[in-house]
């Protein structure tokens, strides 16, 4: 039963899904917690949080325990349409103990306010916690800093990240990398991008794209060529962001008609 649940879910069908839920209960079987945690789950990624609160309260009243999956996709689904407050109310009231899903919820939420001391608060607060920061959590943070044009604590987070084992993503070095083209550094992205394929991670096409980005607003038309050149070789195939950035390229340099 969850199997299919999942399945309706996925396509976007959550009423579907509730309503095979109904039909079991309706025969005599119950779900188990896993069948309502996807339904939770998707209801907050499809930002019905008011509904996916609902069917919360609605199971711990009839006495089915609760998982932390199930809490922890409602506080990601509240951090995500803004209610921060409610969120941390889900939190006491379920005496969910916070957990890294929870905290990359806050951080995430934090750092798309640009409220970076928040941010930073959380982060170190899970280290209070006994938890370990992920890679998400580092490149969240990372992210935020560069988004305030704050690069010492971008780089001094990474540093963390890397003393503390964690290795970065290719997510973590776009970034960086994005940070650097708007900088007009990009020969220093350029070298983020190399040492990137060094440690043996292959770009994926946002790293290409904005690299390329890079490229077309110096105005390097041969760079940006010979990466979309590289990217092609590579497997990555072009999409109408790469094109637009081809296209604003030869603008710049003036080749209009092309």
């Amino acid at each position: 039963i969850t199997l299919f649940i999942h399945k309706y879910c996925v396509k976007g069908n959550v009423e579907r899904g509730w309503q095979l839920l109904v039909t079991v209960k309706q025969h005599g079987f119950s779900p188990d917690i896993v069948a309502y945690s996807t339904l939770i789950d998707s209801l907050s990624k499809m930002s019905l949080v008011r509904e996916a609160i609902s069917l919360l309260f609605k199971l711990s009243l009839i006495g089915i325990s609760l998982d932390s999956i199930s809490v922890s996709s409602v506080i990601d689904g509240l951090c995500k349409v803004g209610e921060v407050e409610k969120a941390f109310n889900i939190l006491k009231i379920f005496r969910l103990p916070p957990n890294i899903y929870v905290y990359n919820s806050f951080i995430s939420k934090y750092c798309h306010d640009s409220n970076m001391t928040a941010a930073s608060s959380t982060f170190y607060e899970i280290s209070e916690m006994g938890l370990v920061p992920d890679c998400f959590i580092y490149t969240t943070i990372i992210s935020g800093y560069c988004k305030m044009k704050d690069l010492k604590m971008a780089l001094s987070f990474l540093a963390k990240m890397v003393k503390s084992g964690v290795e970065p993503s290719v997510a973590t070095y776009t970034t960086l990398i994005e940070y650097y083209c708007r900088s007009g550094e990009v020969h220093v992205a350029e070298n983020l991008f190399q040492k990137m394929m060094t440690e043996g991670l292959p770009p994926d096409l946002v790293a290409y794209n904005t690299l390329m980005d890079g490229y077309g607003k110096e105005g390097l038309l041969h760079k940006v060529f010979g990466l979309l050149d590289i990217m092609k070789s590579a497997g990555v195939y072009p999409d109408n962001i790469t094109y637009n950035t081809i296209i604003y390229s030869l603008t710049v340099r003036g080749f209009v008609n092309e």
